[in-house]
């Protein structure tokens, strides 16, 4: 049996194989997010990478609350860029581990995606 962090992490079978290409770092600037499409039969799934600083994470683009998009046009932090915020009602959730701190899903955290920097490239990673 998984623990919560392992389920948290795990890596679903619609993403494409580990070290798949997915852009270039320096095509996201600091605050921006970039979302990527996957396809699977006739199902449809989006992550989202987004920059911090020098970092980056990557996140499945649902909201744990009502499983709609986090984004509005692509849009993932607040003002301030301090925390990455759902668009259809309002939680904040900490940019570094997923994690809500405000809102009705307070407590749950959003669903990493592994991903890596090689050589300036960001690709998928083992999870």
């Amino acid at each position: 049996m998984q623990d919560e962090r392992d389920e948290h992490l795990s890596r679903p079978d619609w993403l494409p194989p580990v070290g798949h290409f997915l852009c270039r770092a320096d095509r996201i600037g600091d605050g921006e997010a970039e979302i990527f499409e996957f396809r699977r039969d006739w199902q449809r799934y989006e992550i989202f990478v987004l920059r911090h600083g020098e970092a980056f994470v990557a996140y499945h683009n649902d909201c744990p609350h009502t499983g709609g998009p986090l984004d509005w046009m692509g849009r993932f932090l607040t003002r301030d860029k301090t925390l990455i915020r759902c668009a259809g009602h309002g939680a904040k959730f900490r940019i570094e581990n997923g994690l809500c701190i405000k809102g009705p899903c307070a407590g749950t955290s959003l669903a990493a995606v592994s991903i890596a920097v090689v050589a300036g490239d960001i690709v998928l990673a083992d999870a």
